[in-house]
């Protein structure tokens, strides 16, 4: 019989950004069914914040060594105490408003072994270190969307720009190019988004013809490399069908670490008490 843990905000869950450190208290949080069945337990943390740059991507997934290296700390324990060692714990953007400075992010953790089987709860305390930026936009440009479509945004500053004397070379300048490749349903489509290894992307913003943000939902689940061009298929769930879009490319200037502190219980059978309210819907 399959045991499931639905993953409750127990106690305080609070942001720290900086030093000396001031305490930005998370605005939400919503925790994935944990099933304990598996060999390997995963469950995954989607954080909301305010009033702090965008928490960036991992560059990979961190352990334990990972964590203390950078200033962190982090344990976990079971209902009696004893540690559960995290295999891997994954940091990933989800969403960010440049404009309000607020965002989401997921924080994964993989557990080196199965729950004890009278486990009734986990605990997790500790300071999680993350990488921050502020994020800054290419010029803004017109995709339709329509099979085969693109459009390429020149990279016009250093590094990729090396005089201006290379703007009079547009053909070969370096570029970003969007390609709308595949709508899978009504909304949906694969944007694929190349660009030059070395350019640090973060994420994109889209609008519609008057210029108004779209929310659109996007999935970077996996990207490729060839002779120094980063290929990303992008899945885009737009609200409703468009003809075209204006969109943004986000990039990162100068990241920097800052520290999450963390200390809370996952228990079963819903909510026993909540000091920070569950994401909004």
């Amino acid at each position: 019989m399959k045991l499931l843990f639905s993953l409750i905000v127990f106690s305080v869950f609070s942001l720290s950004w900086g030093k000396p450190l001031p305490i930005l208290k998370g605005t939400g949080v919503e925790l994935a069914p944990l099933d304990t069945s598996r060999e390997s337990v995963f469950f995954n943390l989607n954080i909301s914040y305010k009033n702090a740059p965008a928490v960036l991507d991992a560059k990979k997934s961190l352990d334990l060594t990972d964590i203390n290296t950078q200033g962190g700390n982090l344990d976990i324990r079971n209902s009696s105490g004893t540690p559960l060692n995290p295999r891997s714990i994954y940091i990933t953007l989800d969403s960010y408003n440049r404009k309000e400075e607020s965002g989401t992010f997921n924080l994964g953790v993989s557990l080196e072994t199965p729950l004890p089987p009278k486990t009734r709860w986990i605990h997790i305390k500790g300071e999680v270190p993350l990488m921050c930026s502020h994020l800054f936009s290419l010029p803004a440009e017109d995709l339709a969307l329509k099979e085969g479509e693109s459009c390429d945004i020149l990279l016009s500053f250093p590094p990729f720009l090396r005089d201006d004397g290379d703007i009079a070379k547009m053909e070969s300048m370096q570029r970003v190019t969007l390609t709308a490749t595949h709508k899978k349903e009504k909304g949906k489509w694969t944007i694929i988004l190349s660009h030059p290894e070395d350019f640090p992307y973060t994420c994109m913003e889209f609008f519609d013809e008057k210029n108004r943000p779209i929310p659109v939902q996007t999935d970077k689940s996996f990207y490729f490399f060839s002779a120094g061009t980063v290929s990303r298929p992008i899945t885009c769930t737009f609200p409703e069908d468009y003809g075209h879009v204006r969109v943004k490319v986000l990039y990162e200037q100068k990241r920097e670490v800052r520290l999450m502190p963390i200390d809370l219980t996952a228990g079963l059978g819903g909510i026993h008490e909540s000091k920070m309210p569950p994401m909004k819907k």
